[in-house]
């Protein structure tokens, strides 16, 4: 049966982020969010969040936001006291799935959020609907993307949070998700704070990772993931297409029986036969020998950057150098 709600003004002080909330909650203060907070103090509320009443009244909250997350925290920043809301009658699934598709109709979802709320209803699913695994799979394909058939895309999304430790799921946050211990871990793997959170393609490959990483504690794993991150996305400055093969590259190394250490060894070695090989393949590019050769491998590799702009770069400071000298 439909559920409309009902519309109400209501006291922002008796409404409180719903534990069902896909998003959570984050709030930036960047341009975009800053317009949104201008626009709720020139023109006003557009449009009605959604909230459930709390059957837990506890703290004085009434209310549970169930949709409208940046629009309630954009109320706030501009000084209102009051909030257009529709509030609906849902149990826990009903709101999570409308949060869901809210969200993703809007596609405001990060891919953290999109992974923590996959498995959060997958679980409520089979919990209060007595749902199989795969019935709830299916049942959210069909809210994710309008078709059940892609039940397996789901499968991976789940994949991420059952294969991958909790602390190394900072590696697909983007940085105002992290927290101070996170951020803690990625200063230490010399991660760039505001990196933006690995792509879809590449989680999925770290979580195909993990689970071959197994017999060893979580601590232990996210060191691994964080160091197989670091060796190859940042050592060798590659993209994330290039990146998700290096993973799997690095996991069929260890499917052969290969210690990680020497694993993640061999997959660099690889890269660099890669980048030499490329070299190779450039017009009038000669080497007098191997050895110079394994030199300039090596070389691309230290300087994370592709052959001719090394090169490139090489010959202008070269440039530069003669300049000075002779007074050009």
């Amino acid at each position: 049966m439909e559920n409309n709600g009902r519309s109400e003004l209501i006291d922002i002080d008796e409404i409180k982020i719903d534990n069902m909330q896909s998003r959570l909650g984050h709030w930036t203060d960047d341009a975009k969010d800053d317009a949104l907070v201008d626009s709720m103090r020139g023109i006003g509320q557009v449009q009605d969040v959604i909230v459930r009443e709390l059957f837990d009244k506890e703290e004085n909250f009434k209310y549970g936001l169930v949709a409208g997350s940046r629009r309630y925290h954009a109320l706030i920043k501009a000084g209102k006291s009051k909030v257009r809301a529709i509030v609906k009658d849902l149990n826990d699934v009903e709101a999570l799935e409308l949060s869901i598709s809210e969200n993703i109709g809007r596609k405001d979802l990060t891919l953290f959020e999109e992974t923590v709320s996959t498995k959060k209803l997958h679980e409520l699913l089979m919990e209060k609907e007595e749902m199989s695994s795969w019935e709830s799979q299916q049942h959210i394909a069909k809210i994710f993307y309008g078709n059940k058939e892609r039940a397996k895309d789901i499968s991976s999304i789940l994949s991420r949070m059952n294969n991958i430790p909790e602390m190394a799921l900072a590696l697909l946050k983007k940085p105002e998700e992290r927290t101070q211990e996170e951020k803690v871990l990625l200063k230490k793997y010399s991660i760039p704070l505001d990196y933006k959170g690995t792509s879809k393609t590449v989680t999925d490959a770290l979580a195909s990772l993990s689970l071959k990483l197994n017999g060893i504690s979580d601590e232990e794993k996210t060191d691994k993931l964080f160091t197989a991150f670091k060796e190859l996305h940042l050592y060798l400055n590659i993209g994330d297409e290039e990146l998700r093969k290096r993973i799997i590259t690095l996991r069929n190394n260890l499917e052969e029986g290969n210690p990680f250490e020497i694993a993640l060894q061999k997959t660099k070695e690889r890269e660099m036969q890669f980048l030499i090989e490329r070299a190779y393949s450039i017009p009038s590019f000669y080497l007098p020998s191997q050895k110079y050769w394994d030199w300039h491998g090596k070389a691309v590799l230290h300087s994370r950057m592709e052959p001719t702009d090394l090169i490139q770069k090489v010959y202008v400071d070269w440039l530069d150098k003669e300049a000075k000298k002779e007074g050009w």
